[in-house]
């Protein structure tokens, strides 16, 4: 977001200015996102902003014409709605022969409801099948289309990262993995069990868990260090072979290859032994008994004692439940479980390839053999992609008998139980979001259920660090995609009022905007009710800028001291009993906005509290910061050092340097140490 130090002011036309930069990552507004240029074949650069005006197919009988003129060559085709809106993305290895499937009478249920709203049909040709669906999912990614099969919330899941470029390697949750030569397990679909499983590794294995090392060895180690969490690689007395031994034990655990590393374990156990290093043995040890105690439990499951995964899924309604079964060394050593959205009316095959490209889209470890429940979509261009993504062949199959079976079956019967675990909490969740909303409908006296609900919070420390969230509710349940967060411009003190007009005018200029110029965006949808945290005040702000704007919608304010309703119109505020689900339903609503915006505010406070006075100094950027303090460890030192040593550092020059040295000697300097 743009920052600013003046007095912000909404009459002086600064939102027309462009405050929402539209090719700016991690902004305000959803972005268009570029589809990686990885294809050699023609395609679209910009598939997120779409406008409502009628562009090529309008009628059904033109949609048909077009699926039948499609070339007969791989690609990806996308349906859009008549407001330009994705509906659906697909991939073939033939556009022809895909497309004009769907012209036939025996289309699948679901794809009859999507041609009803469909006017207009999009494709991409590609080199082949594969780039096809490297492509298919990166535009699910981009436009979320409601037809397509998704894993609940489509999120990054976390994965378990060893930073083995490091000369010092470290254990760290991970939300993307990327090409640095970090080694990736995962991902994880629940972020409490990589979280344990963290937990257990920095037991068994102890790795460092500090950043930077320091360029001298420090005088004492942490308290991990005293706590036998950490070997203490800052003291400068730890091997780096040694510790790379550990950290290779670490790796072969996480990759389940346990009955080795408990070998190697004993060896040294018994090296050390027979040295008369008798503590060294005893450490040995205590390792030994951990892993055998945390893979004791693991039935041998595979005769040949390969590695694989094992996926099935059970399906109820417009969802399903999926298993993912690890196995490593003829071990069972992992269960990942998924809820997949989007299923009704797509056949077995459909789901069953949606939910092996989806979880191994961002899988840190494919192994060699992935066992499947039911047949594939277009198995050859699957298995093809995943030996790339591995590096090697896979063999992706559905066993008809024999032991591989057998897992499949056990899997089915475990996607079965989740499933049926899953379906009475949709339902009775759902049910509770239908009573609150009809409820709230009628206190609040609106003229129907109110699906959407947007509600806003602010936070600051006296002014500093003033920040605004905004959170989404849709059929009484978090849409977290569509959370908002952004910084308050030219705030001169704690004026919360100011602050929340200026989030609210902010939000809704855009989204009226949107409106005008026909881009769909998730601006472009106003909620059944706006919601702020507060009390008449700011009910009254949030009603005037509104009323500035010409938009009409219902809001109410929820003050925090009685949880009292300030409605528009009435004297008194209402008060809801404590039990009512209306009255929960707004408390959750309000609770995440609050919960948004102070988490956001804490790490902006954060950030400026690590902040070293001389990183203000011209030409000191974060990797000048990085490499300094790398060098010289602390301020004192780089105070202590001449203009040449500080040139010296990589990246740096005399001039920056002078300057440097300046401001570190300047009277008065109150730069941290």
């Amino acid at each position: 977001m743009a920052t600013g130090s003046s007095t912000w002011d909404p009459r002086a036309g600064k939102p027309e200015a462009g405050w929402w930069p539209r090719a700016r990552r991690n902004s305000w507004p959803p972005i268009a996102t570029r589809t990686p240029g990885i294809f050699s074949g023609r395609y679209w650069t910009e598939p997120a902003v779409t406008r409502t005006s009628p562009v090529g197919v309008e009628t059904v009988d033109d949609l048909a014409e077009r699926a039948k003129a499609g070339p007969d060559q791989p690609g990806v085709y996308l349906f859009r709605d008549q407001d330009g809106k994705v509906l659906y993305v697909g991939k073939a290895a033939s556009l022809k022969k895909r497309l004009r499937s769907y012209l036939g009478s025996r289309a699948d249920p679901r794809v009859r409801l999507m041609l009803d709203r469909a006017r207009r049909l999009e494709y991409l040709v590609t080199k082949d099948a594969v780039e096809a669906l490297v492509l298919e999912l990166n535009l699910i990614k981009v436009h979320r289309p409601p037809f397509n099969i998704r894993l609940r919330d489509d999120k990054q899941y976390p994965y378990l990262r060893v930073t083995l470029e490091e000369e010092y390697p470290r254990l760290l949750l991970a939300r993307k993995p990327d090409s640095g030569g970090s080694r990736y397990f995962g991902p994880f679909t629940r972020a409490g069990a990589v979280r344990s499983t963290m937990d257990l590794c920095r037991r068994l294995f102890p790795q460092r868990t500090c950043g930077r090392l320091p360029a001298t060895p420090a005088r004492r180690a942490c308290l991990n260090f005293h706590l036998g969490r950490c070997p203490g690689p800052c003291t400068g007395k730890v091997e780096k072979a040694g510790y790379r031994g550990v950290t290779s034990d670490l790796i072969m655990f996480l990759e389940g290859h346990h009955a080795r590393l408990i070998s190697g374990l004993t060896r040294k156990m018994e090296e050390a032994a027979g040295r008369m290093d008798f503590e060294g043995a005893a450490l040995w040890r205590d390792r030994l008994r951990g892993v055998r105690e945390v893979t004791g439990g693991h039935p041998v499951v595979s005769p040949g004692g390969g590695d694989g995964d094992v996926l099935a899924f059970a399906c109820s309604s417009n969802h399903a439940a999926a298993v993912v079964l690890c196995l490593r060394q003829g071990k069972l050593v992992g269960r990942e479980s998924a809820h997949l959205t989007g299923v009704e009316g797509w056949s077995l095959r459909r789901v069953m390839t949606a939910l092996v490209e989806q979880y191994y889209q961002h899988a840190a470890v494919i192994p060699p053999e992935v066992m499947v429940s039911q047949e594939l979509e277009d198995g050859a261009a699957v298995r093809e992609w995943l030996r790339r993504l591995r590096g090697g062949p896979v063999r992706l199959f559905r066993p008809g008998r024999g032991y591989r079976a057998d897992l499949v079956q056990m899997a089915v019967e475990n996607a079965r139980l989740a499933l049926d675990q899953l379906h009475p909490a949709e339902e009775r969740r759902r049910d509770r979001a239908a009573a609150a909303a009809q409820e709230l409908a009628q206190a609040l006296e609106l003229p129907a259920p109110a699906r959407r609900l947007e509600c806003f919070d602010v936070s600051n420390l006296q002014g500093r660090q003033a920040v605004a969230a905004m959170a989404v509710f849709v059929d009484g349940l978090p849409e977290k995609a569509g959370y908002r967060k952004l910084r308050i411009q030219g705030a001169t003190g704690p004026d919360d009022y100011a602050m929340l007009r200026q989030a609210i005018y902010r939000r809704y200029l855009r989204g009226r905007r949107d409106r005008e110029e026909g881009v769909v965006s998730g601006f472009s949808v106003f909620p059944d009710l706006l919601v702020v945290d507060g009390g008449r005040g700011q009910l009254n702000v949030a009603l005037q800028v509104l009323e500035e704007l010409g938009i009409t919608l219902p809001v109410v304010a929820l003050a925090k001291a009685e949880e009292e309703i300030h409605v528009p119109g009435r004297a008194l505020p209402l008060r809801l009993p404590e039990d009512r689900p209306a009255r929960q339903l707004l408390q959750r609503l309000r609770d995440e906005a609050h919960r948004f915006a102070l988490g956001y505010h804490r790490g902006l406070r954060t950030q400026e509290s690590l902040r070293l006075p001389w990183e203000d100094v011209p030409g000191i950027g974060p990797r000048r910061r990085s490499e300094l303090l790398a060098r010289f460890g602390s301020t004192a030192a780089m105070r202590a050092a001449s203009v040449e040593e500080l040139a010296q550092v990589p990246g740096m020059n005399r001039q920056v340097a002078q300057r440097l040295k300046d401001y570190l000697e300047k009277p008065g300097d109150s730069a941290r140490d």
